[in-house]
């Protein structure tokens, strides 16, 4: 059996030629069509037995059975299945009991019982069901062809345009490449310039720093001059004064003759005489030694600043061209040969003479203004949080309670506390909450850190102390509270300065350093470190203890306010990465506003 494997066609068991043409046909019409048994029973609404029964030539079918068996092999092929019940008709009716006649026995299954008219049809037919197939399957996949060409051609629409728009665009960037090349040999230029400008300002800053040390011991030094220069002149108006006194006592002994041979046989006897003359060696040996001293500082500093290779020659020139003798063993041999007395005993009474009146001509510029030349106390105030915003730990009643944690400018604290232990070693220094000061706090040297929020005792001395700067709340900043000075009759504001436009990163903020009478101890001072943030109040305390701006900033102090005991200084504290780095007040957009009293 031709078509798809499947159930075998049984017997034909009829009697009568129509009805076995019939089924043979019908069973033909099957297999032209590739068509099963088992798809019979698929596609119609008939078991196997009974389709089975209607295709053995036992019986002729009803029509409605043909009809659905042609349906089923058709395939849904309305021309198929037309030209099928077209061919199908004329044998179904001939097989009719009527007109149905009966054949010999001749063979029992096959084409044999079939006529050769009918043969060749069957064949013709079930050619022409093939080519119908082949027409059908070819239909098929000339429309499936057509929708994969209208799909392709809407995908190579889509493709054209994306190729025009990436060639758009790459033709674009490389033009952006070009002129990108440009610049980034411009910024190339531009980095190995900034480089340099690096190198070279940090050189600058580093001489800066040295120069300002320098400059910082010039004026130490002529500060210690003039008061040397102060007592020369003393000394030089009392020697006029004793010259004076001899020749008043000359013209007297002029005036009257008859003293003059006593006088001559006395004051003149002794004019130079071995005591004198022992004295004047004796200062002259320790002025000997004092211009070696400074002959050889002079020399080493000279070193430093110019070379080692004209120092000699520039400490010949100081001492005129002569050897000048320092405070050595020879010198102190040759004046005792020469008085009787040790030399170096001479110096040490002198010197020890000069470093008992020392302190007494120390500046505050020479002391610094962390070091207090009497015996104190120092209380430094600092503020306190609000129990809303401490850690856990500042609770009194935790088992691991740290007091630190309830502070508020803890950094600045630290610094500075740390600063004036080390400059002051055999003082009382202690820090304390507002809550924890006493009367006996108050009448010392007093250091009040942080702002007027959290620090009440700050804002009460202030007003005490009549200082031209307050510190007030404004709406528009929550984090702080802004400086204000009346300058010139009118009101001026500090601000700090931010690095977005949310103001939320500081770029800067506003410090200030004062230092002022104690009012309620008028041989004892008061200074104040404040800023509008922590790090404001961070940077005014480092101002003063850096290590390497300390002594620049105290210059600066030094020349700006001389010998003024009150003072006082709003700073600009730049912030970089987060941090508070130390102002420098030769830095001219440092100081915002100065004032002393």
């Amino acid at each position: 059996m031709g078509g798809k494997p499947g159930r075998k066609w049984g017997p034909l068991r009829s009697e009568y030629e129509e009805l076995r043409e019939l089924a043979t046909v019908l069973r033909g019409v099957a297999d032209g069509h590739g068509v099963t048994l088992r798809d019979l029973e698929n596609r119609m609404p008939y078991g196997h037995t009974a389709i089975s029964e209607n295709l053995n030539g036992a019986k002729r079918p009803e029509w409605q059975f043909v009809i659905d068996f042609l349906t089923a092999c058709a395939g849904g092929d309305r021309r198929a299945l037309a030209e099928l019940e077209r061919k199908i008709r004329p044998l179904w009716e001939s097989a009719g009991e009527k007109r149905a006649r009966k054949t010999l026995p001749v063979a029992t299954t096959g084409d044999a019982l079939v006529p050769a008219d009918v043969r060749t049809w069957v064949a013709q037919l079930h050619e022409t069901v093939r080519t119908l197939q082949v027409v059908t399957d070819l239909q098929s996949s000339v429309n499936r062809n057509f929708g994969l060409v209208q799909g392709l051609a809407l995908l190579t629409a889509q493709t054209s345009a994306a190729v025009m728009t990436l060639s758009a665009e790459r033709d674009a960037l490389r033009k952006e490449l070009v002129a990108r090349e440009a610049d980034t040999r411009e910024l190339r230029q531009t980095q190995k310039l900034l480089d340099d400008t690096q190198r070279r300002l940090a050189a600058a800053e580093r001489l800066q720093t040295e120069m300002s040390r320098r400059l910082y011991e010039a004026l130490r030094q002529r500060e210690e001059a003039e008061s040397l220069k102060q007592e020369a002149v003393a000394q030089a108006e009392a020697a006029r004064r004793r010259l004076a006194e001899i020749e008043d006592d000359a013209v007297a002994f002029i005036s009257h003759p008859s003293g003059w041979q006593e006088a001559e046989n006395s004051s003149v006897a002794d004019l130079m005489g071995p005591a004198d003359q022992a004295m004047a060696d004796d200062i002259l040996s320790v002025v000997d030694a004092t211009l070696g001293d400074e002959a050889a500082n002079l020399s080493a500093l000279h070193v430093q600043v110019i070379g080692a290779s004209d120092a000699t020659s520039h400490a010949a020139e100081l001492s005129g061209g002569q050897s000048l003798p320092g405070p050595s063993a020879s010198a102190d041999n040759d004046l005792q040969d020469r008085t009787g007395r040790s030399g170096t005993g001479t110096r040490r009474r002198l010197r020890s003479s000069k470093d008992s009146r020392a302190p007494e001509r120390l500046s505050m510029g020479q002391r610094g203004i962390w070091n207090f030349a009497d015996s104190g106390p120092v209380s430094i105030v600092c503020a306190e949080l609000p129990q809303e915003m401490t850690g856990p730990l500042a609770a009194s009643a935790d088992p691991n309670y740290t007091e630190l944690q309830s502070f508020a400018d803890l950094d600045a604290l630290m610094e500075l506390f740390g600063h004036i232990r080390a400059e002051n070693p055999d003082m009382n220094i202690s820090f304390r909450s507002p809550a924890q000061v006493s009367h006996d706090d108050l009448t010392g040297h007093i250091v009040l850190l942080g702002g007027v929020v959290w620090n009440e005792l700050t804002g009460r001395l202030a007003e005490m102390a009549n200082l031209p700067v307050r510190q007030v709340a404004d709406p528009s900043l929550m984090t702080g509270e802004i400086f204000v000075a009346e300058i010139e009759g009118e009101q001026r504001q500090f601000w700090p300065e931010w690095a977005d436009e949310k103001e939320a990163v500081l770029a800067s903020d506003v410090g200030m350093l004062a230092r002022v009478q104690n009012p309620l101890n008028a041989s004892r001072t008061m200074t104040i470190c404040n800023g509008i943030h922590s790090r404001g109040v961070y940077g005014a305390v480092r101002s003063l203890t850096d290590t390497h701006l300390r002594e620049p900033n105290m210059l600066y102090i030094t020349r700006a306010f001389r010998e003024d005991r009150q003072f006082g200084i709003l700073m600009r504290v730049p912030i970089i990465g987060g941090k508070a780095l130390t102002p420098d007040f030769m830095n001219p957009r440092t100081v915002l506003y100065q004032w002393s009293a």
